[in-house]
């Protein structure tokens, strides 16, 4: 009896410990498994944010009457996200118009024998300002730049993007050859800057914008526009005939874009009257009445009844 009571006791353990090792191991806390869980929950909330911001989006644009953008770049990638808007979508490029003459005195003088490397526009992070710094240090003394405009009021991100601004200037040692105009809430202010340039510089960084009104303000100079190769500073060069009115170039080579300004500023044969033709016949298509005209048409046709758009 008793040694039959032992190999039950024996059996009755075996397999007890074969159902435990059948049982899936339970993970032990460690660190790195709480880092995983945490960095799974703000993944998951990004899908949901951008599920949510496109579903948004998509009911908007049914729900508009009319679509506006600015670029045929833009139209494309509208009709890829919601084919049905081509009926109702329409290319209106920003105004390339001198709206308003400049001030007399303006607050920013140019003194004699200065070239001016003007970067027009809000100080925020895609535009690339630190380029504009590092390739004027590479430009004569005589050449400065200046900075038409200020942090954006309601860009959260422009005080960091001021900071690194202030951060390359005292880098490069420019301090007497950069100037910063601040926020220019006079137009007139605004357009007495952009008359004195010698040269436009606009290094914008690629983040799908739809388009530019600081490239509309430099061609409206008719001055040497050089700009990045981001898909916006291609807006207005569509044309055979205004190919030519800005020049694209690899704005992180500053050596280089320094030679380019150096060539658009002494620049007086053929390559600059072509280059001012073709922002002639950019202001010619895209000025203040023909954009007037333009929207005039879209409110005209967004407010007819929904049948009979087409």
């Amino acid at each position: 009896l008793y040694a039959g009571r032992s190999r039950g006791r024996q059996q009755a353990r075996r397999q007890t410990e074969g159902d435990a090792e059948k049982q899936p191991k339970r993970r032990r806390w460690s660190p790195r498994t709480r880092k995983s869980r945490t960095q799974t929950k703000p993944r998951l909330l990004a899908r949901f944010r951008d599920s949510l911001q496109r579903w948004r989006f998509i009911r908007a644009l049914r729900r508009a009457a009319a679509i506006v953008v600015h670029t045929p770049a833009t139209y494309e990638q509208l009709l890829r996200v919601y084919p049905q808007a081509k009926r109702k979508a329409f290319v209106i490029p920003l105004p390339v118009d001198a709206e308003f003459p400049p001030a007399e005195p303006p607050a920013f003088n140019k003194k004699p024998g200065e070239r001016w490397v003007v970067v027009p526009g809000f100080i925020s992070p895609y535009k690339g300002h630190p380029d504009a710094v590092a390739a004027v240090s590479h430009l004569p003394d005589q050449f400065r730049l200046v900075i038409a405009g200020g942090p954006h009021p309601k860009d959260r991100s422009s005080r960091t993007c001021w900071n690194q601004l202030l951060a390359a200037i005292d880098a490069a040692n420019l301090q007497q050859r950069v100037v910063i105009t601040g926020f220019l809430e006079d137009p007139a202010e605004r357009a007495a800057i952009l008359a004195q340039a010698d040269c436009f510089f606009l290094p914008y960084k690629e983040v799908g914008q739809s388009g530019s009104a600081a490239l509309g303000d430099a061609l409206a100079s008719l001055k040497p526009v050089i700009t990045s190769k981001a898909t916006t500073m291609f807006a207005y060069r569509s044309q055979v005939d205004t190919v030519y009115s800005s020049v694209a170039v690899d704005a992180k080579k500053h050596a280089a874009v320094a030679a380019l300004i150096q060539h658009c500023v002494n620049e007086t044969g053929q390559d600059s009257q072509l280059a001012r033709t073709h922002q002639q016949r950019v202001g010619d298509r895209c000025s203040l009445a023909m954009t007037a005209a333009r929207y005039r048409q879209v409110y005209e046709f967004a407010r007819q009844p929904e049948q009979k758009r087409h």
